[in-house]
C-alpha cells in the first residue's frame, strides 16, 4: 500500500469507515507481528502491541496528519511500542525456540533446527534485516526505508549476514 492508499483509508477512518481499517490491517499486520515479535519474543504480547496501535489509529485518525512512509511509520510505532512493553516488563526473557515467522514456512525440523541456531548468531539488527529480506520478501531499498537506515548499510548488513550464516549461505 503505498503513502496515497494508506492516507485515503485514514480519511475514511476518520469518516467512520471501519473497511478501511481492515485494509490497512490486511496490508501491513503481518509486517507489524514480525517486528512486535522480534522485540517482545512472545506472541501474545505482540498481538496486543497490534491491537493497541489499531486502537488508537481508530481513536485518533482526526489528529494524524499525512503519513509520507506508512510502513516506516507503522514500523517505528510497533517498535517503539514493544521496546516501552519490554522496559516495563523487566521480566521479559527471549525464547529459545524458532520465530513464528519460519513456522509459515514448509522446512523440515532438522532445517528449522539448523536456521534457529544460525539466526541466533546474529544481532537483533541483523536479524530483522535477515527476516524482513528472506522471509517477508522485501527488497533493500524497502527494508532501509522501515528501519531507518542507509541503503548502503542495509547492504553491507546483507554481506556479513551471508557470511556468518555459512552453511546456509548456498540456499540465500
Amino acid at each position: 500500500m503505498n503513502a496515497k492508499e494508506f492516507n485515503s483509508h485514514l480519511d475514511k477512518i476518520r469518516n467512520g469507515d471501519t473497511k478501511s481499517l481492515e485494509k490497512i490491517y490486511d496490508a501491513y499486520s503481518n509486517l507489524m507481528f514480525f517486528v512486535a515479535v522480534n522485540v517482545v519474543k512472545n506472541t501474545v504480547d505482540a498481538n496486543d502491541i497490534m491491537q493497541d496501535f489499531f486502537k488508537y489509529l481508530l481513536e485518533n485518525a482526526h489528529s494524524i496528519g499525512y503519513i509520507e512512509n506508512p510502513t516506516g511509520w507503522i514500523c517505528a510505532s510497533i517498535r517503539n511500542n514493544a521496546v516501552r512493553l519490554v522496559k516495563e516488563k523487566s521480566n521479559v526473557k527471549p525464547i529459545d525456540e524458532v520465530s513464528p515467522i519460519f513456522l509459515s514456512y514448509s522446512l523440515d525440523v532438522d532445517l528449522n533446527i539448523v536456521i534457529n541456531d544460525c539466526i541466533n548468531q546474529l544481532s537483533e539488527n541483523e536479524r530483522t534485516v535477515f527476516e524482513l529480506h528472506y522471509f517477508q520478501g522485501y527488497k533493500y531499498r524497502e527494508i532501509s526505508q522501515i528501519m531507518g537506515r542507509p541503503l548502503g548499510t542495509i547492504k553491507r548488513d546483507i554481506h556479513k549476514i551471508k557470511n556468518k550464516l555459512g552453511y546456509l549461505k548456498k540456499y540465500l
